[in-house]
């Protein structure tokens, strides 16, 4: 498969030429957090090699790579470092655009019309952002029940393989009761954009055959899998799904119980999210992240989240989830903070999470601490 057309490819060798990049020059900063072994697998820098023909043979590798034992895409890396590079050009914009597009291809995450966002003023907020001690304190134990999630694909009854590993999804989940996992319902779907949803069976199957891991929050630390029984609940629109989790001992987490709405004159609404970005370790976003805007059941937000931070809790500085985090969306000409901001993240109200369980899936609203 190629996630991208050739005439994409030449936009990015045509964008860097103008930026004055000298590709080979730089090549180990476009490489640079893709996954080592796979590095160590492509052909190294040609000396004396063109420097467009190198950037020509690099993207048709990155371009053929449906993804990796790990579940990162080198692609998506390469163009998140591409971003970075270009940073203040003109030509920055094309990379963002593309990243946007393949982020939502490779996760099969929810779109939302970036014309249609409200996002749109200038706002410098003063606010004093101190905060007591114990806000860390409680973020840790909070953080304790969340988990990043693998979920393997299956194909009318058969598992996905990536030579001998299985190939894998990777999300975030955190505990919503005892022994449930909350996550997005396009995570544990495990289907690319465009493609169609996992049929009933196969998507009980992925259910059934994933794995969380609790406390994997830094590299190289051995932590213990915790495996899933079944899906227990879910909905393509909403997009979440319930799994029960085997030996599952930690404590939920909090919710609030009404939708977080936000008004015209709350310009200071701030919302923190704890996530396995790309399925690495686990990580937070505190610092800038304020809530733009708030629909029926929707909310908006600026902060810092990749691919994997699919079905990460959103929560308010009392530590209460307020959302399930589903995806983003590029937002070109949107100011925050006094700086133009690639992106406006969203999710769904947990309120409205809540009032579909108990009126579809009344025996595990029943689970679900209220």
């Amino acid at each position: 498969m190629e996630y991208l057309r050739q005439g994409r490819i030449l936009e990015f060798i045509e964008a860097l030429i103008r930026a004055h990049i000298n590709y080979t020059l730089s090549r180990p900063a476009f490489l640079a957090h893709i996954n080592p072994y796979w590095i160590a697998g492509i052909m190294g820098a040609t000396p004396g090699l063109p420097d467009t023909a190198q950037l020509a043979i690099d993207l048709g590798k990155l371009n053929q790579t449906e993804r990796l034992s790990d579940g990162t895409v080198p692609l998506q890396i390469w163009l998140r470092n591409a971003i970075l590079l270009t940073t203040g050009t003109e030509e920055s914009k094309i990379f963002l655009r593309s990243l946007d597009d393949l982020t939502h291809r490779v996760t099969g995450s929810p779109r939302i019309d970036p014309t249609t966002l409200p996002e749109h003023k200038e706002v410098i907020v003063l606010q004093d952002d101190m905060l007591p001690f114990n806000f860390l304190e409680r973020g840790a134990i909070v953080g304790a029940s969340v988990a990043r999630l693998a979920i393997p694909r299956f194909e009318n009854g058969v598992q996905r393989m990536l030579g001998a590993n299985p190939l894998l999804y990777v999300g975030t989940g955190w505990v919503i009761a005892p022994n449930l996992l909350i996550t997005n319902h396009h995570v544990v779907n495990a289907r690319n954009e465009g493609e169609s949803p996992a049929a009933s069976e196969d998507l009980k199957r992925q259910a059934s055959h994933a794995a969380t891991r609790f406390d994997f929050n830094s590299e190289g630390v051995h932590v213990e899998e915790n495996h899933i029984e079944s899906v227990e609940a879910w909905d393509p629109a909403l997009d979440y799904a319930i799994l029960r989790v085997t030996g599952l001992t930690r404590p939920p987490l909090e919710r609030v119980t009404v939708p977080l709405r936000k008004s015209e004159s709350d310009s200071y609404i701030p919302v923190n999210i704890i996530q396995h970005p790309e399925g690495t370790p686990k990580k937070i976003a505190i610092r800038n992240n304020l809530v733009t805007a708030s629909t029926e059941n929707e909310l908006r937000y600026f902060t810092d989240t990749k691919q994997g931070s699919s079905g990460s809790p959103v929560l308010d500085d009392q530590w209460r989830v307020v959302a399930l985090h589903r995806g983003s969306t590029v937002a070109e000409n949107v100011k925050f903070q006094g700086r133009d901001v690639a992106w406006v993240n969203f999710g769904t109200h947990i309120p409205s999470i809540i009032d579909h369980v108990k009126r579809t899936f009344p025996a595990v609203a029943n689970q679900i601490p209220s």
